[in-house]
């Protein structure tokens, strides 16, 4: 059984998006209740599951991405990706927002087909309207387990793989 699809890891027994062990770094964690968005020396932000509407992964397979380099180029682009390079958006309700966290990519590399899966687990879960489940681990790892495996090389190819799991 894997602990983790790209970003995305089981750190003891709780799930996050991010590498919460790096100094300064930002992460995601996932509990029962909802998103908890923490920085390293703050209390950071909680989002319940039931004011997500739409939430995607953007990162990109390498660490450069976190780099100042990469922040320079994103602010040719801005809205693209979060300035750290990697980060989850996402649109709320009540109120409505657009709500952007970023996040410390880990030292490893992920793979593109990790990536993919990822991102598509989240979309597909949050677009559902089954964000919650976000939020148990014993789902989340079952999930993580069957998709590690898989190599998704195309969008197309992670969308049929996630669609197929939540069909189980």
């Amino acid at each position: 059984m894997s602990e983790r699809l790209g970003p995305l890891e089981r750190l003891d027994d709780r799930w996050v998006i991010g590498d919460p062990q790096r100094q300064g770094g930002a992460y995601l964690e996932f509990g029962a209740e909802g998103a908890h968005h923490r920085v390293t020396a703050s209390k950071g932000q909680f989002v319940p599951w039931s004011r997500f509407m739409t939430l995607r992964l953007l990162v990109t397979t390498g660490r450069w991405s976190s780099s100042k380099t990469f922040g320079v180029l994103t602010a040719l682009r801005p809205g693209v990706v979060p300035a750290s390079g990697s980060g989850l958006r996402a649109t709320l309700r009540h109120p409505y927002e657009d709500w952007t966290a970023p996040f410390s990519h880990h030292d490893r590399c992920y793979t593109w087909s990790e990536v993919l899966l990822a991102g598509e687990l989240l979309r597909q879960t949050v677009e559902a309207g089954a964000a919650q489940r976000l939020g148990d681990p014993r789902w989340l790892e079952d999930a993580v387990g069957q998709l590690s495996p898989l190599r998704a090389r195309t969008y197309r190819a992670a969308r049929a793989a996630v669609a197929q799991l939540r069909k189980a």
